[in-house]
């Protein structure tokens, strides 16, 4: 059987949203320099300010340019990942990029940790606004890490709001100077969870519904099922779960949308809230395997990563996720996602490479 689809640009991988992020746009945000006499960290609100304008200009650049290249200057990890899949899928799908518009901040807020020496990192919370469409307006965390003195700073975490219910942003502890309260990955202090705990806890959570609930032959027990902790908001605006959806809604009756996920060996960043709490930046990978009855052979076309021709048994996206989650203080509570970012960022045919 050969089975052609198309996927709409808007509809199949909605977690592809503008890539990156924008200016400071004059406005001042929150976070104090040391007074004298006071610790100074080596990162202060002047350099989180130059960072965050630096990124802006040449993010704008890259993004109007669509140059992975140029974008693997400033960003890294899970972030570039997403953006150059974005790249690719826009290549395809807008090759003349009317979809660009010119991103700026309002009202950065900055979060930086009093650190001593490197690797370094700190956050912003802002308002992305765009040239085009305000509906496109959402608020959005950024996590900027250096590796040593000589290193860039490279854009590492991006998730944002957009189609997430409005909620209020955890307030963050500070101590006099005015530096956030960093949490080591590790403490547990006061927690349900320690923040380096959450991913794992959130592939288990997004994971529990692939979980078998029928014994594998008669006489047999039901599979144990693990200890799933529920996240607030978890499910909502997850990429590759908006394209499992998406797909179930258009594959043949009796077709596979396999959506499984994955922590990494990337950075946990983790801030003491104000009232106790933590707010916890991570990032997951998902494969979204995709397979229609009798295993026969068809193809797919999503633009950038699969164009039609290649035929193949099943089909698997590979995505990244990112997540701003608030986990409030006590052994009960339930963490909650504040803000996340997904997209795909490569494709396999019959879990291999495409030919």
């Amino acid at each position: 059987m050969r089975w052609f689809m198309t996927v709409a640009a808007a509809a199949a991988l909605s977690a592809i949203a503008l890539v990156g992020c924008g200016s400071p746009s004059g406005h001042q945000g929150s976070g104090k320099p040391a007074s004298a006499g006071k610790p100074a960290g080596i990162v202060t609100v002047a350099d989180a300010r130059q960072v965050l304008g630096q990124y802006t200009t040449v993010n704008n650049r890259s993004n109007k340019l669509r140059e992975a290249s140029l974008l693997a200057t400033y960003e890294g990890g899970s972030s570039y990942q997403i953006d150059a899949g974005g790249y690719r899928w826009t290549r395809a799908s807008d090759p003349a990029n009317h979809s660009f518009a010119v991103i700026d901040y309002v009202d950065p807020n900055f979060y930086i940790p009093l650190q001593s020496g490197y690797p370094a990192w700190f956050a912003v919370r802002a308002l992305q606004q765009t040239s085009a469409k305000q509906a496109d307006n959402q608020h959005v965390y950024l996590v900027f890490t250096k590796a040593s003195a000589q290193a860039p700073w490279m854009e590492v975490l991006e998730p944002n709001t957009s189609g997430l219910p409005a909620q209020a942003s955890p307030p963050v502890a500070a101590d006099a100077s005015g530096y956030a309260t960093q949490v080591s990955p590790a403490d547990a202090s006061g927690l349900r969870l320690a923040p380096a705990k959450l991913a794992a806890q959130d592939v288990t959570y997004l994971d529990a519904g692939n979980m078998p609930t029928k014994p594998p032959r008669p006489g047999l027990a039901p599979p144990k099922r693990p200890h799933v902790i529920s996240f607030v908001n978890g499910q909502v605006s997850v990429g590759d779960l908006a394209d499992k959806a998406f797909w179930h809604s258009h594959m043949p009756s009796g077709s596979t949308q396999i959506d499984s996920h994955q922590t990494t060996a990337d950075q946990v960043f983790a801030l003491r809230t104000a009232n106790g709490g933590v707010l916890a930046f991570y990032d997951l990978t998902a494969s979204l395997t995709l397979g229609v009855p009798d295993a026969q052979p068809f193809t797919i076309t999503i633009p950038g990563f699969f164009n039609g021709k290649e035929q193949a048994r099943s089909f698997t996206v590979n995505y990244g996720d990112q997540f701003a989650v608030y986990e409030p203080p006590g052994t009960a509570a339930s963490p909650e996602v504040v803000a996340n970012f997904s997209g795909p960022v490569s494709g396999e045919c019959d879990g291999a490479p495409c030919s």
